[in-house]
């Protein structure tokens, strides 16, 4: 951090905050509390229309894997909460990269279980099997999130297979067989939408209501399709934030089990995690980045990991990311990148 003094800007008043959100300014610095976001590949099985990934970038090799290993075991006695997030690419192409490392935190924690530990990870949905989901699950991964793009046939012309087939069938049974199951998870479908898809979204609601209602390991938000970087970008058509407003509320009200619905919104206050000193991105090449979407800027690689677990980061780069704490600026702490 730099020695400037600290000055509120037009577009925040932390007096007005909600107690939890300056908690969690708090937390933000906090040395005992850690987060990982973990890319074991960068490669994807899908092709979606409006994804930013470039997939340049293979399985992680097994020297970072046993550096990744090494650091958690460096950290681990000094913290009081670990949470790990398996992202990608499609992190279950590397599934025996999650498994190793997982194994060796799940191992960990029995020598030091006051440590409060979660693990989650971003997936498409389509390699989760019955199989896979109960190895991760035991292991401590027990968040999942998981997009879909509306009913079958909108679903399989935006989240598109590498070879150009659809996707929806298989995940939709994987769901179903984590429904049938009596594992303690949590799903968050995450349903996106776009001006000229959502009204054949509630079809998909429809779906929801009738297979998952009564359940509530899984979770709904509604997410409108945004530009993040794409090579698509400028075939996507974007809703106006109040037109979006209204398309969720409306949404919101057709899901059937309101308890079921996550309903922060992009537009309200909130800390990126890109933001915080105490979380990390590790790529799958062993670089140390702070956003997961901004993979291909030069000023979110900030570092590396070491050989022996140990992580070498440059201050000039990783001092922007956190400028959002000295200008109290809810833009720069709600998405630190399009600051820099």
């Amino acid at each position: 951090m730099t020695g400037r003094p600290l000055q509120q800007t037009s577009d925040s008043d932390v007096s007005k905050l909600d107690p939890g959100f300056v908690g969690e300014i708090a937390g933000s610095f906090n040395d005992r509390r850690l987060q990982l976001f973990i890319l074991p590949t960068e490669k994807c099985n899908f092709r979606c229309t409006y994804c930013y990934e470039k997939f340049d970038i293979g399985r992680m090799k097994p020297a970072t894997v046993k550096a990744v290993k090494a650091f958690i075991d460096r950290r681990i006695h000094q913290l009081d909460v670990l949470s790990v997030e398996w992202f990608g690419g499609e992190p279950l192409l590397a599934k025996p990269v999650i498994i190793d490392v997982a194994q060796h935190i799940h191992s960990s924690l029995a020598s030091n279980s006051p440590v409060m530990y979660s693990g989650s990870m971003t997936t498409n949905g389509y390699l989760l099997d019955g199989d896979t989901a109960t190895t991760l699950i035991r292991l401590g991964v027990r968040s999942f999130q998981i997009s879909l793009d509306g009913p079958p046939d909108v679903h399989d012309e935006s989240r598109v297979r590498a070879d150009g087939s659809g996707s929806f069938s298989e995940i939709w049974r994987n769901l179903l067989t984590l429904r049938r199951s009596d594992l303690s998870f949590e799903v968050m479908l995450r349903l996106h939408f776009t001006p000229a898809t959502a009204a054949r979204l509630y079809s998909l609601i429809d779906l929801i209501n009738d297979a998952f209602a009564e359940d509530s390991r899984f979770k709904v938000v509604f997410k409108a399709v945004t530009r993040l970087g794409g090579e698509n970008d400028h075939k996507l058509e974007l809703f106006h934030p109040q037109a979006e407003r209204d398309a969720i509320a409306s949404f919101q009200q057709h899901l059937r089990h309101k308890s079921q619905l996550i309903t922060h919104g992009r537009y309200e206050p909130k800390i990126c995690y890109a933001a915080k000193p105490n979380s990390f991105v590790i790529r799958a090449d062993g670089r140390l980045g702070k956003c997961t979407v901004a993979l291909y800027d030069d000023r979110n690689t900030v570092g590396h990991i070491t050989e022996d677990g140990r992580i070498a980061i440059d201050n000039d780069k990783l001092r922007p990311w956190m400028n959002g704490f000295e200008t109290l600026s809810l833009k720069e702490l709600g998405c630190p990148v399009r600051a820099l």
